[in-house]
This record gives C-alpha cells, structure tokens and sequence, in this order.
C-alpha cells in the first residue's frame, strides 16, 4: 500500500525523472541541520538550492530571483528556490532533514523562462515526522514552453517520511501579496502539497493564475493537495486558469486524502476558462468542505464542486457547504454539476447552501441525466447512507441546458433516507427533460422527503418529459413525502409539476402555499405527451398516494394535444389513494385536443380511492375532452366528498363533472357542489356493486351510470337537467341510474331555461325501481311562460316496472290553455303509489297568451301513468284559476270508469273571485236600503207626534252567507253601516204632517268567496258612503196610526276590491248606485192590555236601484269584466207589530217585522263574454224584533235583532241600533 500511495503523491515527479535523470534510488539518512539561510536585498540568476542536511530554513527577503532553463538542470527539482532533496542533487531517496521551512517574502520575485518543465519554490524532507513549511508572499511567474505531461509547478512541497506510521507534515501558507503565475504547455500546478499530513492556507490577497495557449491534453490545478492521512485547505484567495485551447482537466482546488478526512473552506474566488474546468475537486475517506467563495468555469465539461467520500466503513456525516455565485458555462456542450457529493461512508450526507443573495448557474447540452449533470446541486450514495440537501437560501438556480436537474440526489445500497430542502429563492431551468428537484433512492427502506419553499420554473423540454419535483423510491420499501409552499411554472411539451413514484411504499404530496401556485403549460405537444400539474403514485397493500392541498392560489394544466390533469394518483398492487383539497381558488385542466382530468384517482387491486374538496375550493374545471374529477377502483371502495364548491366538467365522449367507477368496490358521492359540464355530463360512471349519490347543492346536466350495481341518489340540493351540447336549445336528456336504482328526491328537479329554438325537452329517468318524491320536479323552462316551451316530458321508469312514490313533493308544470283544449308540460310514470308524506301536489303555470274555457273531453293531461296510481297520489298544489274558471286535477277518463289512471285538468268549478265580483255588485246595491221605522222610531204616546221634528242615527251590523254559481261557491260577508239624518222641517198637509229631511251614510262590506270542491277562496269588499233626501207625510199626529207614506233617493259611491291568496293579485274599481223607494203603510189599533195599546200595521215598500261599474280588465286573474247589471224593482211586503205605553208606565216596548222581500234585479256581469248571475235569492223571507225605550221626553233609543232567509241557503243576520231625537 506505502508503495502505491507514494506513486499517486509522485506520478508528476516520476515523469520529470524519467526524462532528465537517472532511475530512483531510496537511502536513509538522519543528519538534521538547524540554521538559517538568508536571501537578501539581491539579484540572482541563478537557482537558489539548499540541501537540508546544512540548512532547514531558507529565507529570501526582497530578492529577485531571475533563472533559465538551462540553469535548472542538475539540481534536486528542476527549480528556482529550493530546499532540502538530497543536498543539490535530483533524488528521491528518503532524506531525513527534520523539519525545513521554505519562506519568501512580498518583496522578492522569482522568475523563470524555459523550455522544459520547471517549479518556483520546492521544499522536501522525508523524515517520518518532520513539518516542511512554505511561506510566500512574493510574486512567482513560471514560464514553460513545454507540452510535457511533467508538472511546471509554482510551489512544491513534499515529504514522503513514513507515510504508514509517521507523523509528517506539509504546510503551504500564500500569504498577502502572494501572486503565483504559471504559464505552460505542460502539466501545471499553482500549488502542490504532498505527504502524510497537508495543509494550505492562502490569504485573501493571494493570487493564482495558471494558463496555456497549446491544444495539449496535459492537466491543471491551481492548489493540488495530496495526502495520505488527513488534508487541509484554506483558500481565501483567487485563482484563474486560462486554457481555452487545451482539453486536459483543469481543477481549482484539488485535494486528494486517501485514507482520512480532508477539510476544505474556500472563501476565494475560482475562475477557469477552458474544457473539463472543475473549481474545487475533493477525493478523500471523509470530508468536511465549505465554500464561500465565487466560482465561474467557461467551456466544456464545466463542473463546480466535486467531493468523493470514500470510506465505506465510515459513519460520521459528510458536509458540504456552500455560499456565493456559481457559474458554469459549457454553451453547446455537456456540462457538469456545480455541488455534487458522492458519500460512500455509512454517515450522512449533507449538502447546505445559504446565501440570499448567491446564484448557480449551469448552461450545456448534455445528452442524458444524471450525477455527471447539467445539475447546480446533486448528491449521491452508493452504499445506502442519509442524504441531506438543503438549500436554505438562494436568489436563484439558472439550468439551461437539456437534461438538466437543480437540485438532485440518488442513493442506493442500503436503508438509507434522502431530504431535500429548498427553502427559499427561484429555480429556473430551461431544456428537455430539464428537472427542478430530482431525487431516486433505490434502497430498502429509506424514505424521500422533499420539503419545497422556493419557487420552480422549468421550461423549454421537447420530447422528454420535464419535472418541477420527481421523487422516484423504488427500492423494496419506503415513502414519499413532498411538502411545497412555493410556485411551480412548467412550460414544456411533456410536463410535470410534482412527480412521485414508489414502487412498494406511500407517496404523500404536501401543498400549503396560499398565495402560491402549481402551472404546467404544454404548447406544440403531441398526443402522445402529457401535462400534469401533481402526480403521485404508490405500490402494494397498506400503502397509499396522497394529495393534501391545504393552501395553493391555483393549480393548473394547460395542454395543446396531450393529455392534462391537474392532481392524480395512481395507487397500484392493493395501495389506497387519497386527495384533499382546502383553500383554493381554482384547480384546472385543459386540452385542446387530448383527454382532460383535473383531479383523478386511480386505483387498482383492493385499494381505496378517497377524494375530499372543501368548501373553500372556489373551481375544479376540465376544459377539452374529459372530466372535472375522476375516481376508479377495482374492489376497493371509491368515496369523493366535495364541499361547497364549483365543478365544471368537460366535452367529448369521456368528458363530464365527476366520473366514478369500480369493478365490485361500493361507491359514494357526497356532494354540496355546483356541478356541471361543458357536454352536460355531470355525473357518470360504471359500477357492479352499490354507489350512493347525495346531493347537496346543485348539478346541471344528466347522471348516467351502467353496470349492474344499483345507483342510490338522493337529491338534497337542485338538479338541473340540460343535454344542449353547447348549443341552448332544447332536447332529450337521459339520466341512467344502473340496475334498479332509487332516487329520492328531497330537493329540486328542473329544467335548464333555455331559447326559443329546438324541439320540446323530454327527460328521462332510467332504471329506477323507485323514485321517492318529497322535494319539486319542475318541469317549466321559460319563466315568462311562452307557449312554445308547453310541452316538457319527464318519464321516470323502469321498464314498466317502476314506482313512483309521492311523498309530500310537488310537480310544477307550465300549461296552455286553448279554450275547450290545451297542452301541459307532463310527468311520466311508471306506477304511483302515495307515501307517509302525502299526495304530490301539482302547481300549473299557465301560459302568458292562454284562452281561459270549458275543456272538453278529458281535459289537459298533466301526469301520465302507464300502470296503475292510487287515487290520492296527486293533487293540486293551489287552485288553477284563471278566467271564470278554476281547473282541478282528476284521476281517469271525464266519463269515469277503469280506462285510464293518468291525471287531467279538467274545470269543474268557477274562479271563486267571480263570486267577489258579483257579491259586491249585491252588497252595493243593497248597503243603504231603508224603511221608516229604521230612522222613525214610536215612541210613548205623549212623545209620539209628528209635529215635531227628529234628528236621527242608525248603525247596523250584519253577518251572512249564501250559495252562488249553482251552489259551487259559497259566500260569506259581514256589513257594518252607520246612517244619519234630519227633518229640515215640518210642515201640515192634508189635516195630517209632512217631513223633509236629509241624510248621509257610510258602509264597509267584506266577502269571502270558497269553492265548495277546492275550499279556494277570494276576497271582495265594498266601502260605500251616500247622501239622500226623504220625505214622510202621517195622517194622524199619532205615527203609529193610520196612513203614512215614506219616500226617500239617494246616491252611492263605492270602492272595490277583489284580492285573496287563492287568487293571483288584486283588483280595485269604483261604482255607483242611485236609489229611490216609496213605503206606504196603515197602522191599526189591535186593542189595549195592561196600558199597552197594540198596533198593527201592514207595509208595502217598492225600491229601484240603479248600479252602475266601469267595465274592467283583471290581468292578475285573466278576466274582462263588463257588462255589470245590477239595477232593478226590489219589493217589500211585510207587517209590523208594535205595544205602545199609553200611560208612559213601561220604559221600554217591543215590537216585531215580518217581511217578504222580492228583488227583481237579475244582478248579473260578464266574465271573458260569460253571463254569470250571484246567487242571492229573488225572494227572501224576514223576521226582527226589538225593543225602543225613552230616554227622556224627547230621546229615544231602539235595539233590534233580525234574520234572513232565501234559497241557495242564503241567511242573514242583523242586529241595529237606533237614537231619535226629538226637537
């Protein structure tokens, strides 16, 4: 081993040897000199050479050292200063000088022109435990036309004493003002240290340059430390190679440790122009390497920093650490790796940067990927161990160059784990298969984590595939976990923004950017190339691929022919596979010509397939040819959980909202998103077992699944049902549901609004053997009504055998009515039965231009039902009326019988608000209608005269009801009025008294109008007021006796309304009415009991009305109302009994009215050019009695009670108060 290793430390020295002295020869002296030799104030041109048996220090202080080539020969190193060797002679026998310094200070030059190879300084003593040291500060110009491989040297110091055992040292210190130039042909060096132990250290005003103008292959190093033991490197000055033309490799720093640890720091600057540049080359057992400074390498080849750890049996960690601006610039040519590390200890390998404000930048074109590069930070590990890349800070990593990879790693052999960490700064690569972060570990084992925080922009790949983050574990064991925070840009024909693949472990992609975003764009691809925003795959049973989005501004994919998907995974051999979105604004795909997944999960063997998308997820959109979200499975269960959110489907054959599919696995859709789809698809798949479908919110479009498994849907939410392919007009949509599925609809099913074009929309529900209908179905499709959208079909079947089960929901339908015929929008059904919840209640929509009539035949068709229907499966949901007439729903053929158990609108009954109309034409006419004795009260005898006149008031209340329309409505009504007047004199006539008074009243009616069938109602009320004149003559001063003739006229103006919630809106009009009566009448005395004298007195009243209301239009109900005739004779015959107290000894008495009264009137109004009579009766039948009572002399108070009867049931009941005064 001892003679290997002192050929690698001698290979340069060999060859000089070989070319300019004879054969090696090793003695072994001791001699150990210990004075001091000193160049002074001098000029010397010729070599200066010290053997180290007289001297160990040799000192040259402010000496210009000026030799030639033909003076270096014969001396131990062809050499300008030197020390030790073997006393002046070229050998290379072991010389046991002890220890010897080399030392120049910054005043002294030393300069040396030849043709062959040469060396500036050279120390060496092979004492097994002595120190050579080198001091420079001066200024060293080599200059060498030679293309030898032999080294043409700045400094050389060596000492090979007992390399096995020994404790020998070499220490080279460049000190300020240090200026080392070597130019040659030849191999070159700057510096070179070799023994057991090196060490080097340059100040930061130091300074080396190294060129060659040849084309030679011979290589270059600006500090060359070789060590057997254990080497150590400062470097805090600068170096340059220029080599342009030559092709051998070209190194920085370059330290070899064979068998120990070699330290570097590097805080200079490294500049090297020229093929196979390296700026900091490390080969040692263990190595602990930082670097600050600058680095720049031009040309092919171009490497930064290149550490080998080679010690298999060591476990402490590998370091290397890096800062400042790296460039490599190998334009047009391979390139390599500004950071690599190759460990091949048992420790851990750790890679650091952390420098805000430093750059790496790697420009080639290299053929394949991999360690060798193009790549700014790559670590690897043959032997299994950890590896640690972390990348705290940096302003940028620029990769131009194809097959390129920022930051990457690859282990195997062991059980080892690999981190990448890339905290902060941006990451730029440009060139097919061009990687942000790439990290493969084959071992058993050993995990991947990536933990990304900076940002990722790869661009420009053509054929292969380009990657933000690949994780590749395909080792027998072991997951993925990829955490970012940061963007991801990929523009390339084949992209991915995360990548993760394991072979027999779980992949877990972390994504907490807020603000942040993951895009891949693919421009030019083709079919056959692939644009994905996040893939994660995972293998075999226990495992799984998992997605969690936690935060991310967006997530996209964008390709021109290839496929796209945003988020998928794919879980192979029994692994599970999970998604989770939370915190969104959008999550998208796009093909122009490809297939389209925005979110898919894919999963084959016993795996299970998760989905979740929180509410906070604004969209999920596929735009192209495919789907929104995707699941599959094979015997796994497939569960997808979205939250209040927008899903957007796609087009094409495969495109839809969410697809779902599963060999035998059950399936679940629980969803409180809007859905939708560009082709209308918004929910389809296949499926052989069980899939449950809720509802929550909205879904636009058809569902269609096929298999053999039943499809369980329950709809909480709204679904809109549309097929319009793109186009707005109307179709046929078909929702398949698999084999015998059931669909409870708790929410809202409707058609989409669509325009005025295409053939009527039909729906249909396949393969449902039960549908539970406690929510709507709408089958409207035009708010304003237009008749040309009457005419939508829902069918709701399975095959014959179906059920529908009506459980407290309803049906809307839009419905034309054409006079005695019409159209209806229509639902479908198989069989009907009703549920715990009640009849499905139909609300009708007529149509904006319908005519109102008398349906013939069976009516209007609203639901079919091809097999059976219990009686009270459906029923109105509020009455259908509109014109005269209120339409019902009625189960069978009009005629009756078995033939038919379809539902029909058929107008068995009137609109009861043509009951209102007609009750407030009676109750006008009728409000203020008087006799005498209800403004004249008779009052005790000594009162009673009609000589004096009467100030009066009355106020009556009634309360009644009556049948109209042949019974069909009924009417009920309250009046309350209130009426006074006054005698403006009294004046004789005819030996008896006649009064002129006038008088004014104000009334208010209220009516409800019911539909005896529907219990419909409407409202109607009148408030009146009017003003009069009478006129009364009596025969006797006695009212109460003998003949009295009353005649009275008066005016009345009244306002109306119609209204009520069975009725669509209101109606106000005004009308009038001019009355004038004449009462005659003849009180005769039936005898005195008790002071009571007892009057009869017959009576005989005949009353003309005149009615007088505008002809109207009530849009609200669809009515023209005219023709209003309400004027006519109303007689009275009736006979009146009073007791009157002839001796004023009872305060009050009692009297008693039987009337007949007989209106002539027809009251009767056209409704659409339909006469219409109310249905008071024309003769009607009174009774009241009451009691008057003197309050004093002159005042007098009566109270009355009384009732109505007549045909159509019509009663009445009334009660009045009246106050005479008498003056």
């Amino acid at each position: 081993m001892e003679s290997n290793m002192r050929h690698s430390l001698n290979k340069l020295t060999i060859s000089i040897v070989m070319i300019s002295l004879s054969p090696l020869t090793f003695t072994n002296t001791s001699s150990a000199a210990t004075s001091t030799v000193v160049y002074e104030n001098q000029t010397v041109t010729s070599p200066i050479a010290e053997g180290g048996t007289a001297t160990n220090n040799l000192e040259v202080k402010n000496t210009q050292v000026s030799v030639t080539g033909g003076q270096l020969s014969g001396i131990s190193w062809p050499s300008a200063v030197s020390i030790g060797g073997n006393n002046g002679t070229l050998s290379l026998s072991g010389q046991d000088y002890g220890d010897l310094t080399l030392s120049v200070d910054d005043q002294s030059t030393v300069s040396v022109q030849t043709a062959g190879v040469a060396t500036g300084l050279y120390i060496r003593s092979d004492s097994p435990n002595a120190t050579v040291t080198v001091n420079n500060a001066g200024s060293l110009s080599i200059n060498s036309t030679s293309t030898s491989t032999s080294g043409t040297n700045g400094i050389l110091a060596e000492n090979y004493g007992d390399l096995a055992t020994g404790n020998g040292k070499v220490n080279i210190n460049l000190q300020s003002g240090s200026n080392i130039n070597v130019s040659t042909g030849s191999s070159s060096n700057g510096v070179v240290a070799a023994g057991r132990e090196v060490s080097v250290t340059t100040d930061q005003n130091s300074q080396i340059t190294l060129n060659n103008t040849t084309t030679s292959n011979n290589s270059m190093s600006g500090l060359n430390l070789n060590a057997r033991q254990n080497a150590f490197l400062q470097n805090n000055g600068n170096i340059t190679i220029n080599a342009e033309q030559a092709s051998g490799s070209k190194v920085g720093v370059n330290v070899s440790s064979s068998l120990k640890k070699a330290t570097v720091i590097n805080q200079g600057t490294i500049n090297i122009i020229g093929s196979n540049g390296t700026a900091i080359k490390v080969n040692a057992g263990t190595e602990d390497v930082t670097s600050t400074g600058d680095i720049s390498i031009t040309g092919a080849n171009a490497n930064g920093i290149i550490v080998n750890a080679t010690d298999t049996t060591a476990t402490d960690n590998q370091k290397l650490s890096v800062s400042g601006n790296i460039t490599l610039d190998s334009t047009g040519a391979s390139a390599g790796t500004a950071v690599a590390l190759n460990n091949q200890t048992q420790g851990k390998g750790i890679i650091t940067y952390d420098d805000a404000n430093g750059t790496i930048s790697v420009t080639g074109n290299n053929a394949t990927q991999g360690a060798n590069g193009p790549n700014a930070f790559f670590q690897t590990n043959a032997v299994g161990g950890d590896v640690l890349i972390d990348i705290n800070n940096i302003s940028a990593i620029n990769i131009n160059s194809s097959n390129g990879i920022a930051i990457g790693s690859s282990s195997s052999g062991g059980t080892g784990s690999t981190e990448i960490n890339f905290k902060n700064g941006i990451i730029q690569t440009t060139g097919n298969n061009a990687d942000g972060i790439n990290a493969l570990n084959s071992n058993n084992g050993g995990n991947i984590t990536i933990n990304q925080g900076g940002d990722i922009s790869t661009s420009g790949g053509d054929t292969a595939q380009t990657e933000g983050i690949y994780a590749n574990k395909n080792g027998a064991t072991g997951n993925v976990y990829i955490n970012t925070t940061g963007n991801i840009d990929i523009d390339a024909k084949q992209g991915i923004g995360i990548l993760t693949n394991v072979t027999d472990g779980s992949s877990t992609i972390t994504v907490d950017n807020a603000d942040k975003h993951i895009a891949v764009t693919s421009a030019g691809n083709t079919s056959a190339q692939q644009t994905i925003g996040i893939l994660a795959r995972a293998g075999n049973v226990g495992n799984s691929a998992t997605v969690n989005i936690t935060n991310a501004d967006y997530i996209n994919a964008v390709s021109q022919q290839g496929k796209a998907a945003a988020i998928n995974t794919v879980a192979t051999n029994g692994a599970n596979s999970s998604i989770t979105l939370d915190n969104i604004n959008s999550v998208t795909a796009q093909s122009d010509t490809g297939s389209v997944q925005t979110i898919g999960s894919q999963v084959t063997g016993a795996g299970t397939s998760s989905i979740v998308v929180s509410d906070n997820v604004n969209i999920v959109k596929a735009t192209g040819n495919g789907q929104a979200i995707s699941a599959t499975t094979q015997t796994g269960t497939n569960t997808i959980t979205l939250g209040n959110t927008k899903i957007e489907g796609g087009t094409g054959a495969n495109g839809g909202g969410v697809y779902m599919a599963s060999t035998t696995g059950n399936q679940t859709l629980t969803s409180y998103a809007d859905i939708s789809a560009d082709n209308d698809q918004a929910i389809f798949g296949t499926s052989n077992a069980a899939t449950t479908i809720d509802n929550y919110n909205k879904i636009t479009g058809y569902t269609n699944f096929t298999g053999t498994g039943a499809v369980t849907f329950t709809n909480n939410g709204a679904i809109v049902l549309q097929n319009l392919n793109g186009t707005n007009t109307k179709s046929s949509i078909d929702n398949d549901f698999g084999t015998n599925g059931t669909f409870n609809n708790k929410g809202t099913i409707s058609f989409a609004e669509t325009n005025n074009t295409g053939t009527i929309t039909t729906a249909t529900f396949n393969n449902v053997a039960n549908f539970d209908n406690a929510g709507v179905i709408n089958l409207t499709t035009n708010a304003q009504g237009a008749p040309s959208f009457v005419g939508n079909t829902l069918q709701v079947t399975n095959g014959g055998n179906g059920n529908f089960v009506s459980n407290g929901g309803s049906l809307i339908v839009n419905t034309q009515f054409n006079g005695s015929t019409g159209t209806s929008d229509r639902l479908i059904v198989d069989n009907a039965t009703t549920g715990t919840g009640g009849a499905t209640k139909v609300y009708v929509n007529p149509t904006a231009n319908s005519v109102y009539g008398n349906l013939t035949g069976n009516g209007i068709e609203v639901v079919t039902v091809n097999g059976t229907s219990s009686s009270n499966a459906f029923a109105l949901g509020r009455p259908v009326m509109n014109g005269a007439y209120q339409y019902g729903l009625y189960q069978g053929n009009a005629a009756g019988g078995a033939a038919s158990q379809s539902w029909f609108l058929r107008n068995n009954n009137f609109n009861p608000v043509v009951g209102g109309y007609l009750a407030n034409q009676t109750a006008a006419t009728e409000m203020f209608s008087q006799q005498l004795r209800d403004r004249l009260l008779v009052m005790p005898a000594s009162q009673d005269t009609s000589q004096l006149n009467t100030l009066w008031m009355r106020t009556k209340m009634t309360h009644g009801s009556y049948r109209s329309l042949g019974d069909s409505i009924n009417n009920k009504n309250r009046l309350y009025m209130v009426q006074m007047g006054s005698d403006i004199g009294v004046w004789k006539l005819n030996d008896g008294n006649l009064h002129v008074g006038l008088m004014a009243g104000y009334g208010d009616y209220k009516n409800t109008s019911t539909v005896e069938d529907t219990h419909s109602k409407a409202d109607s009320k009148v408030k009146g007021y009017n003003a009069g004149v009478y006129a009364t003559w009596f025969q006797n001063d006695d009212s109460n006796k003998g003949l009295y003739v009353d005649t009275w006229s008066q005016y009345g103006w009244y306002r109306n309304e119609t209204s009520g919630k069975d009725v669509s809106g209101s109606k106000k009009y005004d009308s009038n009415t001019w009355s004038t009566s004449v009462e005659t009448g003849y009180g005769l005395v039936l005898g005195t009991k008790d002071n009571l004298q007892w009057t009869a007195t017959p009576q005989a009243q005949l009353t003309y009305n005149y009615y007088h209301a505008d002809n109207l239009y009530d849009k609200a109900n669809v009515l023209n109302v005219t023709n209003s005739k309400g004027s006519g004779l109303v007689t009275r015959v009736g006979l009146r009994i009073q007791a009157k107290d002839i001796q004023l000894q009872h305060p009050v008495e009692p009297f008693a009215e039987f009337n007949w009264i007989n209106n002539s009137a027809k009251n009767d109004i056209n409704f659409n050019g339909m006469k219409l009579s109310n249905g008071v009766p024309h003769n009607r039948y009174e009774t009241k009695v009451g009691l008057v009572g003197s309050i004093t002399p002159k005042f007098s108070v009566s109270a009355q009670v009384g009732g109505t009867w007549g045909d159509n049931k019509y009663k009445e009941y009334a009660g009045q108060l009246n106050l005479n005064y008498k003056f």
